[in-house]
């Protein structure tokens, strides 16, 4: 071989060994940029030529030094797929904690809705409670003062209305009305029971 192909030979193979094997897939122009300018440069001091253009059709490797290589891309991609894989499951997580935190916030505002919606409740019932009292008492004071009733009279009133009130069946009545003494006497719930207060029949 003449003496400019040893020379551009050797210049080649100081070169290429500055760059790693994973560099001649990725920065193949770089590489190819480096040769010229190194074989251009040996040329022109060892043989006095000049060198115009230079392309990098193929780089070859043993095969040794080919399987080092496919494993070191194999283990390039491995790693990204499972940097991938990895920030997937970090995306899933996290999704899942947003659920979490959002069914958590449902959960809150449901029962804090329920509690609301518990005292509002509570509150008209009582207030309607206290409604119905309250004409009831009006009505019973009005009553009690249009017949001019005494105390125990109402309080006769109350009792036999209480009793005309009660279901079917016997009930036993204390009643003064036979010679002061105190008696009971049975009679059927059907049974009129209705007069004025303070007389019985």
């Amino acid at each position: 071989e003449t003496s400019f192909v040893r020379f551009a030979r050797q210049a080649i193979s100081n070169t290429a060994q500055l760059f790693t094997p994973g560099q001649f897939w990725h920065k193949r122009s770089e590489i190819e940029a480096g040769i010229q300018a190194a074989v251009a440069d040996a040329l022109l001091h060892q043989g006095h030529a000049r060198v115009d253009d230079l392309q990098l059709m193929r780089a070859g490797f043993s095969d040794k030094y080919e399987d080092i290589i496919l494993r070191v891309q194999l283990q390039e991609q491995l790693k990204t797929t499972k940097r991938y894989n990895l920030t997937v499951t970090e995306v899933l997580k996290s999704v899942d904690i947003r659920r979490s935190e959002t069914e958590a916030q449902i959960m809150r505002i449901n029962a804090e809705a329920e509690a609301e919606a518990a005292i509002i409740g509570n509150k008209a019932r009582m207030q309607a409670l206290e409604l119905v009292q309250s004409t009831k008492a009006l009505a019973y004071k009005r009553l009690r003062d249009e017949l001019g009733w005494s105390s125990d009279q109402f309080l006769e009133y109350m009792r036999q209305a209480a009793i005309n009130a009660q279901p079917s069946g016997n009930i036993i009545v204390k009643t003064d009305s036979f010679g002061g003494a105190g008696a009971e006497a049975t009679a059927s719930s059907t049974t009129s029971r209705r007069g004025s207060p303070g007389s019985s029949r």
